[in-house]
Parts: C-alpha cells; sequence; structure tokens
C-alpha cells in the first residue's frame, strides 16, 4: 500500500511562528509535531510569512504556493490586532 506524504504550507507564518517573538514554543511547532506524531514520516510542513497588505500580496501568495506546490495550504484568519490580544502573555 501506497502512503503518500502530505505537504503542508502555513502562507502566514509571521511573529506568531518565530520562537523568540511567542516566548516558547508556537502554534506551528504544536501542530506540526502533533500531525508528525500520529503520522509519522506523513507529514511535510513549509511556512512562508504572509501579510495581505498591499497590490502585491496575491502575487506574492501565488508564487510561494506554487513553489512550495503544497496538497494543503493553511492561511491563519486571526488579523494581527485581533490576534495580539490572546497571545501576547504567552
Amino acid at each position: 500500500m501506497y502512503a503518500a506524504r502530505v505537504k503542508i504550507l502555513v502562507l502566514g507564518a509571521n511573529s506568531s511562528t518565530d520562537p523568540k517573538h511567542a516566548g516558547g514554543v508556537t502554534w506551528l511547532e504544536v501542530v506540526r509535531e502533533g500531525l508528525e506524531a500520529a503520522h509519522p514520516g506523513k507529514v511535510q510542513f513549509a511556512a512562508a510569512p504572509f501579510t495581505p497588505v498591499g497590490s502585491s500580496a496575491p502575487s506574492y501568495a501565488e508564487r510561494k504556493v506554487t513553489e512550495s506546490n503544497p496538497d494543503l495550504v493553511i492561511i491563519p484568519a486571526g488579523p494581527y490586532v485581533f490576534s495580539f490580544g490572546f497571545v501576547w502573555k504567552r
């Protein structure tokens, strides 16, 4: 039986995925470790910063998706201003 590897791109891996800003384990690492533990060798993560601001944002996003060629793209939906109030104390 063939076991496919799922390629996941997190488009919007900004300061909340950087350990020096998060002050510890990031949400991206929690998700990555959980999926890799549940499905050893079947998950491949890539991450790219992204802010949906400016006229070049759509072409940048398209370029990153094309470069990564993922099976799944995760775009964090919580805007910075909204999310900051919940994660800054971490």
